[in-house]
């Protein structure tokens, strides 16, 4: 891992990404209130269908980019996956109505399914027993990318409202130049996939999933570990807001503080602890202590407790790392984004 250039290279754009996804957040209220000229319910309501829309595009892309990188590489992918994310948040800033700041959010929802070429990558050039520290990796850019970016899209909405929309197509940008001009083809054309092409359903990605037993299995893991988290974050805010009386402000710092304790952990937990554990007992554990930590969140009955549990469940953090690595041991080089596709769009669904 530690010379390990091409994930080097992919997890920095993929930062980029993810900062770019994150920083708009700010801003796509008072946007979207501006644009129809309606009230804060009525704002409410069309964010939701927006981050809905976003939702739907990543659901059908992931599964078609998977499948396409496993075809012709990783790398034109990736190269045009940034360019169009940069376009995409180009035309939500330019914007006159919000049918085309729809479109605009939705092609970039289409592009943010590039996370399953990313763990491609990490499959196609890390040795199987240094892969789980990999995915920890991405798993810490994560976090990093969703802190870093409402702050830094809060600081640039102050020129406008538009603004943070030109920060994202500018960075977006950068993640592409990048990739077309350092980042090595990590996928050889021996290794490629022979089969043909064709558009690819959500039904038929999952249904992938199915052509080995172990990973059939892990998918069901993957499913309810992901609605776990869904649900967690569903009910962060309403919960902290009516037990602790916290504010808009102070939730954000609280969910600053959960983002940035999972990236610690993904990043100096996971390299640290999996290879003395190895993959099935850090999957165990991992999935142990986030069942333990959601029971915390329940009943903790003062916010320094529940900031204390964020501090302990942090070790769950270990469990999709680990389980990423028996998936990705599993399965052949030419399957890879096949497979990571159709883990996509589980958590997407």
């Amino acid at each position: 891992m530690k010379s390990n250039y091409p994930v080097k290279v992919v997890l920095v754009a993929l930062f980029l990404d993810m900062v770019c996804q994150s920083l708009v957040f700010p801003a796509m209220p008072e946007l979207l209130r501006s644009l129809s000229n309606g009230t804060a319910q009525s704002s409410a309501l069309l964010f939701g269908y927006l981050v809905a829309a976003y939702a739907v595009a990543e659901l059908l892309g992931a599964p078609f980019l998977g499948r396409l990188s496993d075809r012709i590489g990783r790398k034109p992918v990736l190269v045009v996956g940034f360019l169009g994310s940069s376009l995409s948040f180009a035309v939500a800033a330019l914007a006159p109505q919000v049918a085309l700041l729809f479109v605009g959010y939705g092609l970039a929802g289409l592009t943010s399914a590039l996370i399953v070429v990313v763990n491609s990558v990490i499959a196609d050039t890390v040795p199987e027993n240094e892969r789980a520290t990999a995915f920890g990796w991405v798993g810490a850019v994560f976090g990093i990318g969703f802190v870093v970016g409402p702050i830094f899209g809060a600081l640039v909405a102050s020129w406008g409202l538009r603004a943070p929309f030109w920060a994202a197509s500018v960075l977006s940008l950068c993640a592409f130049v990048l990739i077309l001009t350092v980042f090595p083809e990590s996928l050889p054309p021996d290794r490629r996939s022979r089969r043909q092409m064709q558009l690819v359903w959500p039904w038929q990605s999952i249904a992938v999933l199915g052509r080995w037993p172990l990973v059939r299995g892990l998918a069901w893991v993957f499913v309810l570990n992901a609605l776990a988290l869904q649900m967690l974050i569903g009910v962060w805010v309403p919960s902290a807001t009516y037990r602790f009386g916290l504010g808009v402000a102070e939730n954000g710092w609280l969910l600053a503080v959960y983002g940035l304790v999972m990236a610690v952990s993904q990043a100096l937990i996971v390299p640290w602890i999996i290879p003395k554990l190895g993959n099935q007992r850090a999957l165990l554990i991992g999935l142990a202590v986030s069942a333990i930590s959601y029971l915390g969140y329940a009943i903790a009955p003062t916010l320094a407790v529940f900031i204390g549990v964020v501090l302990i469940g942090a070790l769950g953090a270990i469990d999709e790392p680990a389980e990423q690595a028996i998936i990705t041991n599993t399965v052949g080089h030419d399957e890879q984004g096949e497979v990571q596709g159709g883990l996509a769009t589980i958590g997407s669904l």
